[in-house]
């Protein structure tokens, strides 16, 4: 038997139909989130064209699917599954996903989006597949936006270590200074 014909007859004894068939209902699934995920996916596009800094939102899913990819040969070797806990979790996700549409919470509604993927896969086609998919489901968190008021939090104590950084490299370069707030300054010389 040759190496075509071995895989041919590998493929069959997962599903009776078919490669294709085994993995429809996920299929389905997925798409099924992605036309109901849609607006929000639209929302994070438009964030990630306005702000420079999100604009690695654009490569996000793509990473994820090569990781996916690099995954596929044993990906398609696990057999499938079901788990309760996938249920469990898709419920859980659509429910952030309605109370943040409801609430009119963004970042809710955004992040219920890996959930509800990653519960999708765990409930339709099991824990071995899920084990070997999650890194890529779990890397697309990377291109949700944060909400305005803790990525303001988060950069202005960034501002602040980095000026206290630039102050102790500056003290050891023997020049004097004052650190007033997130701006180090020279008597002479502004930074």
């Amino acid at each position: 038997m040759n190496g075509t014909a071995a895989r041919i007859h590998a493929l069959s004894r997962w599903w009776p139909l078919g490669i294709a068939t085994r993995w429809l209902p996920l299929g389905i699934a997925l798409a099924a989130a992605l036309v109901v995920y849609a607006p929000a996916i639209a929302g994070m596009a438009a964030e990630w064209m306005e702000f420079p800094s999100l604009s690695h939102g654009f490569a996000v899913p793509l990473l994820s699917a090569y990781l996916l990819w690099r995954q596929r040969e044993l990906i398609a070797a696990e057999p499938m599954g079901s788990s309760v806990g996938g249920l469990i979790l898709l419920v859980l996700a659509l429910g952030a996903f309605a109370l943040g549409t409801l609430g009119g919470e963004p970042f809710i509604v955004r992040l219920s989006f890996p959930l509800t993927l990653f519960g999708l896969v765990l409930f339709l086609a099991g824990p071995g597949v899920t084990r070997r998919a999650w890194i890529g489901l779990a890397y697309l968190v990377f291109m949700i936006p944060l909400p305005y008021l803790t990525l303001k939090a988060l950069t202005y104590q960034s501002q602040l270590f980095d000026a206290w950084m630039t102050a102790t490299a500056l003290v050891f370069a023997a020049i004097a200074l004052r650190l007033g707030g997130d701006v180090p300054e020279a008597p002479a010389v502004p930074v």
